[in-house]
């Protein structure tokens, strides 16, 4: 995944990740943080989530949630919650 920079569309540098669950695994769904902008989540064809700091250079996958029911059923939908009532 290459990471841009929202504001100017300039290129920052690109996600890898790196273990062998995520070969021929592609990105299927992404949101970032509406409020903190370096935190980005994934959602991939065989159902695997990972939390990434974009902030990091190279950026870093913080938590990986790898679907373990053999379905391998894409996640197409994914969204940081607002779990404060009113935000922040």
């Amino acid at each position: 995944m290459h990471v841009f920079n929202r504001d100017n569309e300039n290129f920052l540098s690109t996600f890898v990740e790196k273990s062998k669950e995520f070969a021929g695994n592609a990105v299927t769904a992404i949101d970032i943080h509406p409020l903190r902008p370096q935190y980005a989540v994934l959602g991939f064809q065989k159902g695997h989530a990972v939390l990434v700091d974009l902030s990091q250079q190279p950026p870093k996958s913080l938590k990986t949630i790898k679907d373990t029911t053999k379905a391998e059923t894409p996640i197409i939908n994914i969204k940081f919650c607002d779990w404060i009532a009113g935000g922040v």
